[in-house]
């Protein structure tokens, strides 16, 4: 018995836009990549969305994170002041 051939094409990952090709799932980032350029863990970006502070996008089953967004997020919070650290293993000098 012969098979047929499929007539969809099989996706790339680019779409084609007014005569240049951009590559579109680089747009978006795994939790565990947002994660990783913010240095936090993967549950904090979990917390993140689900406090509607960063938008995401549902892959099927997976969450994935526009990387606009998360420039946008970057932007506009405000960075932590850094706490001073005691030299550990150092008593109090008298």
């Amino acid at each position: 018995m012969k098979k047929h051939k499929s007539t969809r094409r099989a996706t790339t990952g680019t779409r084609k836009t007014t005569g240049r090709t951009r590559n579109v799932t680089a747009a978006l980032a795994t939790l565990s990549e947002v994660a990783a350029s913010l240095n936090v863990r993967p549950t904090q970006v979990r917390r993140l969305v689900a406090r509607g502070e960063l938008p995401c996008v549902h892959v099927g089953r997976y969450l994935r994170i526009p990387t606009s967004a998360v420039r946008r997020l970057l932007a506009t919070t405000t960075p932590l002041p850094v706490r001073a650290v005691k030299n550990p293993g150092q008593g109090v000098q008298t």
